[in-house]
This record gives structure tokens, C-alpha cells and sequence, in this order.
């Protein structure tokens, strides 16, 4: 679902995403914030993907009535991959209509298959503060200007 929502028009694609699929709750109804920073990779990550710099970015979704955390991520790409469009390392355009695989499409990277996840404990959920027992770990194959390659999301 969420690669076809990527390819609509910007008018459904601000309409439905996340919080209203996995959620059933309109974004205007969370308190969102998103962060994004140039972080140096790790030495694995380095050797992994032949990179020196990576975005980061962090974002939370909080149930303002309830202050209970609805849902989170942490992300790392290559910064070259996204650099193309200056707009997807800035914050002020968050929440982004059609998420991670509409802005990747506007750099010409699609992803294509989506290829492990698992869940999280209990004690994550904890340390998270999510309000519900729900934590995901992705890892995407992604084309686009690159050859195609595992990357994780997290």
C-alpha cells in the first residue's frame, strides 16, 4: 500500500499515510516532530556501503491528548542518495506526503522489495514509549542512481 500511495497526487497522499492506515488516527491528530542530521557512518557501515556520510533521520508521532508516544523511527541513509533534492533534508516539510518512499522517488530511488523485519520485545517497547507493543526493523533493496543493494531502516 504504501508504494502506491507514493505514486499518487500530492492531494491523496496528504490525506493517507501511516496514521491513518496503521493508526486509524489523522495525522493532524498527532503531535509530530521530525529531526534530520549528517551523521559520519560507522566503520561497518563504511566498508557496507562504500560511504563516509549519512542522513539520519528521527521522527515520533505523540497522541497529544494522552502524551503516550503512538509511534517512532530512526533512519540512516547514504547522503549521497538523497542530497539531489534539497527539500528532503529539511525538517519544515515533515510530515512528507506519500513518507520515505515518495521522497526516495523524487531522487529516482524506488524501493523495490522489502526483505526482513521483526518485532520488537516488551522491554523495547518500554524504552520506546510507544503506547502499543509495536516496533518494526526493515531492510529494502533500493534502485536509483546506484546499484541495487540491502539497506536497513530501523
Amino acid at each position: 500500500m504504501e508504494k502506491d500511495l507514493a505514486l499518487r497526487p500530492e492531494a491523496e497522499r496528504a490525506h493517507l499515510g501511516e496514521a491513518e492506515t496503521d493508526l486509524n488516527m489523522s495525522i493532524t491528530q498527532q503531535r509530530f516532530t521530525s529531526q534530520y542530521e549528517q551523521v559520519l557512518a560507522t566503520d561497518d557501515w563504511a566498508r557496507l556501503f562504500g560511504i563516509q556520510l549519512l542522513l539520519r533521520h528521527s521522527w515520533e508521532a505523540v497522541d497529544p491528548t494522552t502524551d503516550l508516544r503512538l509511534s517512532c523511527s530512526v533512519s540512516h541513509m547514504p547522503l549521497s542518495l538523497v542530497e539531489g533534492n534539497p527539500a528532503l533534508l529539511d525538517a519544515k516539510y515533515e510530515p512528507w506526503p506519500g513518507g520515505t518512499q515518495h521522497q526516495l522517488l523524487t531522487v529516482g530511488v524506488e524501493i523495490v522489495r522489502i526483505v526482513g523485519g521483526r518485532n520488537g520485545s516488551i522491554a523495547s517497547t518500554g524504552e520506546l514509549r510507544l503506547s502499543r507493543f509495536r516496533y518494526r526493523s526493515r531492510s529494502f533493496e533500493w534502485l536509483g542512481g546506484h546499484r541495487a543493494r540491502p539497506f536497513g531502516i530501523r
